[in-house]
């Protein structure tokens, strides 16, 4: 996940940096974390021309993965 992480006077702060949800993600909300991919990390951290690269892209797909559903009581769409 990309993000940014400081020590200020009030003490550690983390921000998670979102983006428009992928298709694995949209049916969930229409955002989610930016997820980088672990060759991009270096660049994330040290170049600071490829930010807007990749506050641009599409995340990648996630793997969908649970041991039971979520009910609804009702249908939202």
């Amino acid at each position: 996940m990309a993000g940014f992480y400081d020590f200020t006077d009030a003490g550690e702060c983390f921000i998670v940096i979102t983006t428009q949800a992928n298709a694995s993600m949209i049916k969930i909300h229409d955002r989610m974390p930016l997820i980088l991919e672990k060759r991009q990390i270096k660049d994330w951290v040290l170049d600071d021309t490829a930010v807007d690269h990749f506050l641009r892209q599409t995340p990648v797909l996630l793997d969908r993965k649970t041991e039971y559903e979520q009910q609804t009581l009702f249908d939202l769409t």
